[in-house]
């Protein structure tokens, strides 16, 4: 297991990270209680209420609820900070019950220590009385939390009340500040420890895993390499855990192909790492799991991948190239955005929708495959990408976000006349040409499938040929990523009327 000390090494870095983000947004909350509406700050009053806690556990996890109990005040605003022992506990989730007022505005900052909760109203209707649960914060215990007692706390509370007065003839409206109990609440881990910790096959430390969920946890700082089994302890390994090295000076990974998941800032920040082998069997690369990795630059995603969540790859600024599984339905929100040395992308033909912000920041990406399938370009979709000079969507595009081309000032979209995307081009002062609209098969665009098509083909295969980017789309009939001799023989079917390409 870890020492104390090398948590405590851990504990300050990751303080150090977040402390700009804490006083940035104890500002931004408390700033926008007073000036922007025209409130005048009082002095701290004095209100019937106070607050409580309670905790239950469920297996490796914590529920922490806040709640206010009162005799029939009410409050229009309440923050306060949440501390907890960052080396037991991982913060996971946070549930907003909705208690202060029918137009509430809650906002938290979740990365820090402690956790700032606030709430603010700014119109609507207010209760009579605010009374019950607050928030509800779920935590995951982390890999070697001793078995002892642990206390949340809650500190800085302060509610805030607006109250009208006349003051010279005119209505004002003042805000009251005030002062609510602090509290703590004391708990003691219940039952057995599943994790566990491992080292066999690791370098520089060790890894954790939970053997109820078959989940890797968390992991030393100092791991550079790991080499994953399919089982640990006799339990088989199917998910790499939320954040689990996060940080970590981790420089390669195998990963079995036991796992199916890969969870949300995995591998955030592992700024060595420069090689990753993700086996076929994982389906879901969850939101920010390689965020960051500033020296990946050779990633394959597996053909069975489903999900490609938001920010996953962003900032991957060595990743050069990248195919997107047709399986990917939607390319997740800035997924791949700031990856500045990327200068390829393939989308393969099943994928529907590129979100926002996705490519957005890629300043070296020249080359773009866009297949039939895709109907939606979200907003920012390609913000930023100043290398690109040429790129094909087809008449199936039929909604393109603001913006989704923005910056991209040499760009020319090649597509069908009178189609959707002419329009856009038109109205965005696009650069707009009739071009090949990626008919399976039809390898020279003359819109027919024939024996010319599989002539190209076999050239390009014998290296005497090279195809563009979109050629290549519609040359790979099967959809595998490879132009062989098993698209020759669909197309030849396709001919022969005994095969549909599609």
């Amino acid at each position: 297991m870890k020492s104390q000390k090398e948590k405590n090494s851990k504990e300050i870095k990751k303080k150090l990270r977040f402390v700009t983000a804490y006083i940035l947004s104890i500002f931004i909350v408390v700033s926008s209680f007073l000036p922007a509406l025209g409130l005048a700050e009082a002095a701290y009053g004095s209100v019937d209420c106070q607050l409580t806690g309670s905790i239950v556990q469920s297996e490796n996890q914590i529920q922490l609820t806040i709640s206010l109990q009162n005799t029939g005040d009410y409050l229009d605003g309440l923050q306060f900070n949440v501390g907890y022992d960052r080396n037991a506990f991982t913060l996971s989730a946070v549930e907003d019950k909705g208690l202060i007022g029918t137009n509430s505005q809650f906002s938290a900052t979740k990365e820090i220590n402690p956790y700032f909760c606030s709430w603010y109203v700014g119109s609507g209707p207010q209760p009579a009385e605010t009374q019950g649960d607050l928030v509800t914060l779920i935590f995951s215990v982390k890999a070697g939390a001793e078995k002892k007692v642990y206390s949340f706390t809650v500190r800085e509370a302060t509610g805030y009340r607006n109250i009208v007065q006349t003051v010279g003839g005119k209505q004002q409206v003042v805000e009251s500040k005030v002062r609510l109990n602090g509290i703590d609440v004391n708990y003691e881990l219940e039952g057995s420890n599943s994790i566990i910790e491992y080292t066999d096959g690791v370098t520089g430390g060790a890894i954790y895993f939970d053997t109820n969920t078959g989940t890797i946890v968390d992991c030393d700082e100092e791991v550079t390499n790991v080499v994953l089994p399919k089982e640990i302890a006799g339990v088989a390994v199917q998910s790499i855990g939320q954040e689990a090295f996060m940080w970590c000076n981790l420089s390669s990974i195998e990963i079995p192909n036991s796992v199916t998941s890969i969870g949300e800032c995995a591998f955030w920040e592992c700024i060595d790492l420069a090689r990753v082998k993700i086996p076929d069997s994982v389906t879901e690369i969850s939101a920010g799991a390689f965020g960051d990795c500033w020296n990946l630059d050779n990633v394959k995603l597996p053909a069975n991948t489903t999900k490609i969540e938001e920010q996953a790859f962003t900032g991957c600024r060595n990743l050069t190239s990248i195919t997107i599984p047709g399986k990917v339905a939607y390319i997740g929100e800035d997924a791949f955005r700031g990856c500045h040395g990327l200068k390829k992308v393939t989308i393969q033909q099943g994928v529907d929708t590129i979100g926002d912000g996705a490519f957005a920041g890629c300043r070296s990406l020249d080359s773009v495959t866009i297949p039939n399938s895709v109907t939606n370009i979200e907003a920012n979709a390609f913000w930023g990408c100043g290398s690109l000079t040429d790129i094909t969507i087809s008449e199936n595009v039929t909604a393109i976000g603001s913006n989704a081309f923005g910056q991209c000032d040499n760009l020319t979209i090649s597509g069908k006349k009178g189609s959707f995307v002419e329009n856009y081009a038109h109205e965005n002062a696009i650069s707009f040409k009739e071009g090949l609209m990626g008919k399976p098969g039809d390898v020279n665009g003359d819109g027919k499938v024939n024996v010319t098509d599989i002539n190209i083909i076999r050239l390009n295969i014998l290296g005497r040929r090279e195809l563009t980017p979109l050629q290549r789309e519609v040359a790979d009939v099967n959809h595998d990523g490879k132009i062989n001799v098993t698209d020759i023989n669909l197309i030849r079917l396709n001919i022969l009327g005994r095969r549909e390409l599609v």
